[in-house]
């Protein structure tokens, strides 16, 4: 909790979303990533590590990162 800058109810409102959306599941009181919680931090990571020259937001090489996927890659998993 303490490493995610997240208060409690904050935490505790994320794992929720990510438990129903199938991406986090619970086993024996602690919480394991599902295969779609693994396919989905492939697929960002593989998202993030775009060459720094393919920037359709024009901020230039460098300025930008990926932070949030669009609607339609969550429909796709």
């Amino acid at each position: 909790m303490y490493n995610t800058n997240l208060n409690y109810s904050q935490l505790k409102n994320q794992i929720e979303t990510l438990t129903s959306q199938g991406l986090l599941a619970i086993s024996v009181n602690k919480y394991i990533i599902t295969e779609k919680g693994y396919r989905l931090s492939e697929l960002f990571s593989q998202l993030n590590d775009l060459p720094d020259e393919f920037n359709p937001s024009g901020l230039g090489p460098g300025k930008a990162k990926l932070k949030s996927f669009d609607r339609d890659v969550w429909d796709q998993l």
